[in-house]
């Protein structure tokens, strides 16, 4: 054999061995290639809210552009997109601080992807995440709040699986943006 056909021969090998892994058992994990929760990945599910997302009075919710112009790589990238309402937000502990964990009730059908892995479903929300100042700041008054959720599943070091999110308001902009993201999806 050649070591221009050994060249590629070998990710061939590589790509077959690396199949033979042993396989995720939890059936809530995504059965598809895992990439790691860093870069952008980490960027794009960086377990946050849109700036002004929550107004501190009974106005609507203020834009945040950078996050709306994200869209539609979040769209591309999740296992889902959809509406949901808080119906509880719990304080947990997570080592010697707290976490919040946040209930949500989809609201009608995904935006895109996949449902919820529950329903109604929990996020972590771990106290060096974006959104925990926010969270922490509102507690209960989120209850009754609806919110975008962009989501992806990850397995963690024990193979169990993790929800990373971004959370946007449910302003014109942000369904405008996802609507039309939808619509170029269909004809490309």
């Amino acid at each position: 054999m050649s070591v221009r056909s050994l060249r590629y021969l070998l990710p061939v090998v590589a790509i077959a061995f690396g199949a033979c892994k042993g396989t995720v058992v939890d059936p809530r994990v995504p059965t598809r290639q895992e990439k790691e929760w860093t870069g952008a990945e980490a960027l794009l599910f960086d377990d946050g809210i849109d700036v002004g997302a929550i107004p501190s009075g009974d106005g609507p919710p203020g834009r945040d552009e950078a996050n709306e112009s994200l869209i539609p790589q979040r769209m591309d990238s999740a296992d889902g997109v959809l509406l949901a309402k808080f119906i509880g937000v719990h304080t947990e502990p997570s080592g010697d601080r707290k976490r919040y964990r946040l209930e949500l009730a989809p609201e009608g059908d995904p935006y895109a992807g996949v449902a919820p892995p529950d329903a109604p479903f929990a996020l972590a929300l771990e106290p060096e995440a974006p959104a925990y100042g926010t969270v922490r700041a509102q507690d209960a008054r989120l209850i009754g709040r609806k919110m975008v959720i962009f989501y992806r599943r990850y397995a963690n070091d024990d193979g169990q699986a993790v929800i990373h999110f971004h959370l946007s308001p449910p302003t014109k902009p942000v369904l405008e943006a996802i609507h039309r993201h939808k619509t170029r999806k269909q004809f490309d």
